[in-house]
């Protein structure tokens, strides 16, 4: 399960680089410096409270709509309190839609990367 965790997350950052800087209002001239640092932004996020929240979760719940809206209440919530205190005016907004679609994204790219054939054949070998 780690193993699959840890390839959402490092799927979840690349599409999110392409994906978030459209919620920003400049994104026509800046798309890839706005992807760029949202994504320097996001790593840390994803990969150190991302992947435990969303083990936690797997473990406990066997619905994968309420997975997809606690992993996006949590992260649009962790990563607006982030927000509140490193930007002035509407940082927590933004921080929240950032955080609200990487969270959603990753429960998404979970979910569907569960349902491969590869994973389903191979379930029984994954170490819990």
């Amino acid at each position: 399960m780690l193993n699959r965790k840890l390839e959402v997350a490092a799927l979840t950052v690349v599409i999110g680089y392409f994906l978030v800087p459209f919620i920003f209002s400049e994104w026509r001239t800046n798309f890839f410096t706005i992807g760029l640092v949202v994504s320097a932004f996001a790593v840390p996020f994803v990969f150190l409270i991302g992947i435990p929240f969303s083990w936690l979760l797997q473990n406990k719940l066997t619905n994968p709509v309420l997975s997809l809206v606690l992993h996006g209440i949590v992260g649009g919530m962790i990563s607006g309190l982030f927000g509140l205190f490193v930007v002035q005016g509407m940082g927590f907004l933004l921080f929240f839609m950032t955080g609200l679609i990487y969270a959603a994204l990753f429960a998404l790219l979970d979910y569907l990367l569960q349902k491969t054939p590869f994973y389903k054949k191979n379930s029984g070998l994954e170490a819990s």
